[in-house]
């Protein structure tokens, strides 16, 4: 079989571990054709051997139609995997009926961010009828994108790679030492993060240390005001580091806190939260539908704080002053098994390849 996928930004990067997993499995047994679109992100894991990646030109939409066009025709896929971006809509519209052979699926693992009177949701609802599949990482997410879904949705959730995430081997220990892995983009708030974490620590006895993990638009904003308000004692930041070299950090940790922003990515769990616990961590994570709705499918255990200072002061003060449970954390790992990447690409994605693929 021959698949394409298209990327919406660089192969590798922080926050595309999907893309990042489809193709390095599916590439064991097929040929496979990336499609990426360079923003210059922050690079966290190489790209495989054996697989041909190009670029469209930056710029018009035209150029980049007829670039596509082009690469597809001399490739020949069979599936055509693209991941949900601003112009999705435009490549399956303009290109699909060109390459009448290959089936076309949309995988859709983001929210919807910005207004509910964007353009782009009058796009998305038309592009379910254009395509043969549509992939999500969560129903409610996929609700956020395609608010009338009138074609069925294959669930493809978050992944982890378990056999190569580091374990904690450590029990029966008071949590004071927190690693928080994630972008920060704006959206994402961590500025209310460190505000929070900063206001427990001034009223608490209890010496906590935050270790941030990640880049984006408001890095260096952050970095400063934790500088200027002395915080820097007990929260640091660390960029991003290859992906293999942070899952062996993760199990040096005493929890993993996964903070998520109300307003726009409550819906879906945090990918990070899966990789605290097959790190063998307790997980303390903001109080999300996204998160509930996770930890009753696959039977984990989360410690919850709602989004506002004083409910998370409250809960990291009771969450540090229990020790860990080891029982918790074992029962935790071992119901994450099915959430394997290996798992998810050859007994979910793969199988569906098959049936959607015309030969």
């Amino acid at each position: 079989m021959r698949i394409a996928y298209i990327t919406r930004s660089d192969f590798g990067a922080m926050g595309e571990a999907a893309i990042l997993n489809y193709v390095n499995i599916v590439s064991k047994k097929h040929k496979v054709l990336v499609v990426e679109h360079p923003r210059g992100e922050s690079i966290v894991s190489p790209k495989p051997k054996g697989v041909q990646f190009v670029s469209p030109p930056k710029g018009r939409l035209d150029d980049q139609l007829l670039f596509l066009y082009k690469t597809l025709s001399e490739f020949k896929p069979d599936i055509v995997h693209l991941i949900q971006s601003p112009h999705c809509f435009d490549y399956i519209l303009h290109i699909q009926h060109l390459i009448p052979n290959s089936r076309w699926i949309i995988d859709f693992r983001s929210p919807h961010v910005g207004p509910l009177d964007s353009p782009i949701l009058k796009k998305f609802s038309s592009l379910q009828f254009l395509v043969h599949a549509i992939f999500t990482h969560s129903m409610p997410s996929l609700k956020t994108n395609i608010k009338w879904r009138f074609k069925r949705a294959y669930h493809v959730p978050p992944g982890v790679n378990i056999s190569s995430i580091k374990q904690s081997e450590r029990n029966n220990f008071l949590p004071k030492k927190f690693i928080y892995i994630g972008s920060l983009a704006k959206t994402r708030k961590v500025d209310l993060l460190i505000e929070w974490f900063a206001h427990f620590r001034k009223n608490s006895t209890i010496e906590a240390e935050l270790h941030v993990y990640g880049t984006g638009n408001t890095a260096d904003e952050l970095k400063k005001v934790v500088k200027d308000k002395s915080l820097d004692g007990f929260i640091k930041f660390y960029g991003s580091l290859p992906q293999m070299e942070l899952w062996k950090l993760i199990a040096n940790y005493d929890a993993g806190l996964a903070y998520v922003p109300l307003e726009s990515f409550s819906s879906a769990p945090s990918l990070k939260s899966i990789e605290y616990i097959a790190a063998k961590l307790p997980v303390f994570t903001s109080k999300t539908p996204g998160h509930i709705d996770f930890s009753k499918q696959y039977n984990v255990k989360f410690h919850y704080f709602e989004n506002n200072k004083d409910s998370f002061n409250n809960e990291i003060s009771a969450f540090c002053s229990k020790p860990v449970n080891e029982k918790e954390l074992t029962a935790n790992h071992k119901n994450i098994q099915c959430l394997d990447w290996e798992y998810i690409v050859e007994n979910k994605v793969e199988k569906i390849y098959n049936k959607l693929s015309p030969k």
